[in-house]
């Protein structure tokens, strides 16, 4: 089940990268070629989107469990089932709610942005 730091979602669309090498790239004038200096694992910024569906009152718990992760480091479950642990939320868009319709109590439809890097 999609989740955000125990924060059950009904999906998690995005891709949290895997740990990639950051690189610094130089030229020093009358030398062929480039210089690289590896700076480690740096490069893994992530843009999640979280959906969730529920009554009025349950997407707005929803929305305030969602904007207490900026700032921490959660674990976010995609929606295949991969844990990616040490996600550093560092920005929580607005939460966008739309209604739905309404099968089985099912009265809205809520989404928001997730912005961050992956520690390592």
């Amino acid at each position: 089940m999609p989740s955000i730091n125990t924060i059950v979602c009904f999906s998690i669309i995005g891709v949290i990268p895997a740990p990639k090498m950051k690189l610094s790239v130089w030229t020093v004038p009358g030398i062929n070629g480039y210089g690289a200096q590896q700076l480690g694992y740096q490069d893994q910024h992530f843009e999640v989107i979280l959906v969730g569906y529920g009554s009025k009152s349950a997407a707005q718990t929803w929305n305030t469990q969602v904007c207490a992760c900026q700032g921490k480091s959660v674990t976010i479950v995609d929606d295949f089932g991969k844990s990616n642990e040490n996600c550093l939320v560092t920005e929580v868009g607005p939460m966008r709610f739309e209604a739905a319709i309404a099968a089985g109590g099912i009265a809205v439809r809520a989404e928001c942005s997730v912005k961050g890097v992956v520690r390592t």
